[in-house]
């Protein structure tokens, strides 16, 4: 297992970093709802599970902790990923190995250890691997139950992320989150149901997600950033400078241009 090493230099570099990162590499972040208000009671940690479509959602999860969240956040890795991007671990990533029994529960003491009695955040995509969106049923790892067990008290956040190309030449992000429970682990506690009931929540969020994103209609949706549009630097510029010449205004962006349905067309005058 390789620890966290949280670094706060590196975190204010690579938050920054992130969001410009981001705003290059998509057109849009949208949320689905609001996040609700919520403040963790002092000495009760937060559980954040998610699901893991895309090699993105480590990224916007930062970004979200970053600009709606603010929690002393740390998330998990496989270990060998760790090894490969090491300044993860200087951002609260842990390492974990998952081949064998003994890395799951080197795992486990060690978020006990962090997490237990402090207002401090835990990311974790339970499937284990990234996984389509449209897999039925999702299938959780088991660890997500003994983390519960473990820690006995908690805050859950269940977080869906979907992606889609709209009518941009980036791609579209989107994110919606549940609300979040207060878990109390009492006498007789059941990890493997647990367990099925965090799928199920999760596959819910994701399933309602989709539904309100194949409408396509950014009006659903609360941007949470909005990137770049267009097609390319050196051909709007020259798109730029025409529409100058004819005395129109400048649409760089492809969706802002909508040819009507021919059914919505004003009929021809005679």
């Amino acid at each position: 297992m390789i620890p966290a090493k949280k670094s706060p230099l590196v975190e204010r570099w690579f938050f920054a970093y992130n969001r410009r990162y981001l705003q290059r590499s998509f057109h849009t972040l949208h949320l689905l709802g609001s996040p609700e208000a919520f403040t963790p009671e002092r000495g009760i940690p937060i559980v954040v599970y998610f699901n893991h479509s895309s090699w993105w959602d480590l990224l916007l999860g930062i970004y979200l902790n970053d600009v709606a969240l603010g929690w002393d956040s740390y998330g998990v890795m496989d270990e060998r990923q760790v090894m490969r991007y090491r300044f993860f671990s200087k951002l609260g990533v842990i390492g974990v190995d998952r081949t064998s029994l003994r890395g799951a529960k080197e795992f486990l003491d060690y978020a006990v250890q962090l997490l237990a009695g402090k207002s401090r955040a835990l990311w974790i995509a339970p499937q284990g691997e990234i996984a389509s969106n449209l897999q039925r049923p999702f299938r959780f790892q088991s660890g997500i139950g003994h983390l519960a067990e473990a820690l006995g008290e908690f805050y859950l956040l269940a977080l869906a992320f979907e992606y889609e190309f709209w009518s941009e030449k980036q791609p579209e992000a989107f994110v919606s989150f549940a609300p979040v429970e207060h878990v109390k682990v009492g006498e007789g506690f059941d990890r493997r149901a647990f367990t099925r009931q965090c799928e199920r929540r999760l596959e819910s969020l994701v399933d309602d997600l989709a539904a309100v994103r194949t409408r396509r209609d950014p009006a659903l949706f609360r941007p949470l950033f909005t990137g770049r549009a267009g097609i390319s630097p050196v051909y709007d510029a020259v798109r730029a400078l025409s529409a100058r010449l004819r005395g129109e205004k400048f649409r760089r962006a492809h969706g802002e241009v909508v040819t009507p349905s021919w059914k919505t067309k004003p009929p021809p005058t005679a």
